[in-house]
């Protein structure tokens, strides 16, 4: 099989509906090295709470703070 090339999937993570969607959960882990692990979910309920609160990841992650230290994520992915 030397020289054929493998179709590769490439999932998009740009909102927490996509991390739900393909069933991911959501790591993070905070400049003190608490880690925590959120099913997107859960997260998607407390933000409907919210007015004007965005899905999209690239504006909620800098939103997030620590409960122990007051701290951002130095860290956030898919696990």
């Amino acid at each position: 099989m030397v020289g054929e090339t493998e179709a590769v999937s490439t999932k998009h993570l740009d909102s927490i509906a996509d991390y739900r969607r393909h069933g991911f959960k959501l790591r993070i882990e905070c400049t003190c090295g608490r880690v925590r692990v959120i099913e997107p979910g859960d997260l998607m309920v407390a933000l409907g709470r919210r007015k004007n609160s965005s899905r999209d990841m690239q504006l909620l992650i800098p939103r997030l703070k620590c409960f122990v230290c007051g701290g951002r994520p130095k860290y956030w992915g898919p696990v």
